[in-house]
């Protein structure tokens, strides 16, 4: 089923940096912004956004990617994506003068899960009813897991 396939595919891109962080600790975990701040004051996007997370979203989604039926170019492209997507959500979030790794509900999952399947649309033969399937779904996966990842450790947040 490709719906399950991508959603997989994205929940991976998308809990790499979660465990990279749990597995390596501070190690590797230099912010993408470098500790910038915006014209408005705050930072550009937070201490939280790491190379390390970029990195291992990427490599692992590559490595994931042709277990799942895709190429390993797919793999990096949706995960540079998702990453991508998450990222201008951390942005979006210091000008609303939300913290680090505040909740913002939908926002939080929206564009590192449209962004990819949008992008890969055509190429995955996606209709707009599958994307919002698999957007649920991330949703209904993302609010089911975190929870459990943090009362496991793994997660610093329950969301």
């Amino acid at each position: 089923m490709l719906e399950l396939r991508v959603l997989l595919l994205l929940l991976i891109a998308n809990g790499a940096p979660v465990f990279a962080r749990f597995l390596m600790g501070d190690r590797g975990g230099l912010p993408i912004d470098s500790g910038a701040r915006f014209k408005d004051g705050r930072p550009l996007l937070g201490p939280g956004k790491t190379w390390r997370g970029l990195i291992a979203a990427v490599l692992i989604s590559a490595l994931a990617a042709p277990l799942l039926g895709f190429s390993i170019l797919t793999g990096c492209a949706i995960a540079l994506l998702a990453m991508l997507g998450d990222l201008i959500t951390s942005f979006c979030k210091r000008r609303f003068n939300l913290t680090p790794s505040s909740r913002a509900p939908f926002l939080d999952q929206f564009l590192e899960t449209v962004l990819p399947l949008a992008a890969y649309q055509d190429a995955l033969g996606l209709s707009l009813i599958q994307i919002a399937v698999i957007f649920a779904g991330f949703v209904l996966v993302n609010w089911g897991i975190s929870p459990l990842l943090f009362r496991l450790g793994v997660r610093k947040k329950p969301y």
